[in-house]
């Protein structure tokens, strides 16, 4: 409402200024109300992801899900993961009959690049690598004859 229009009902008189006042009122409200449920609606939109409604992952707000992460209850230890000092390791022991030995000779020196062929070796380091073999399925079949009776 212009100035203008706002000077004329003034000098209508009261009754006509509280007229307007009145309507300002219900437009406001009305206006209020219907910002409110759009609030609402779009606050629903914002608490949906993949877990609560048909949206794909990919749509899930990352951190929104680290604000919603659970804090475990149990104490940090001083220790270092992995085998404790004194713990006696368990591996898998060597085999003196391997199925199968792979010689590997060296031909080269690593650092100055050197041909080493025909130096003998003055000792073997040794490493077995353990495979198991496929499962291989045995079939038995079993037949049986079928006779006629002569009678």
């Amino acid at each position: 409402m212009k100035r203008e229009e706002i000077e004329n009902i003034y000098d209508q008189g009261k009754e006509a200024v509280v007229e307007l006042v009145q309507g300002l009122i219900a437009e406001f409200t009305a206006k209020i109300a219907e910002l409110t449920n759009r609030i609402d609606e779009l606050e629903k939109q914002l608490g949906k992801d993949s877990h609560n409604s048909s949206k794909p992952p990919s749509t899930d707000n990352i951190f929104k899900k680290n604000k919603k992460m659970t804090r475990s209850m149990r104490k940090r230890s001083k220790k270092k993961s992995g085998g404790q000092e004194g713990h006696e390791g368990k591996t898998l022991s060597m085999t003196d009959k391997p199925d199968k030995r792979v010689r590997l000779k060296v031909k080269r020196c690593n650092s100055c690049g050197e041909s080493l062929e025909g130096s003998s070796p003055k000792g073997i380091d040794r490493r077995q690598e353990i495979e198991i073999p496929k499962i291989k399925p045995y079939v038995t079949e079993y037949q049986s004859e079928i006779i006629d009776c002569p009678c």
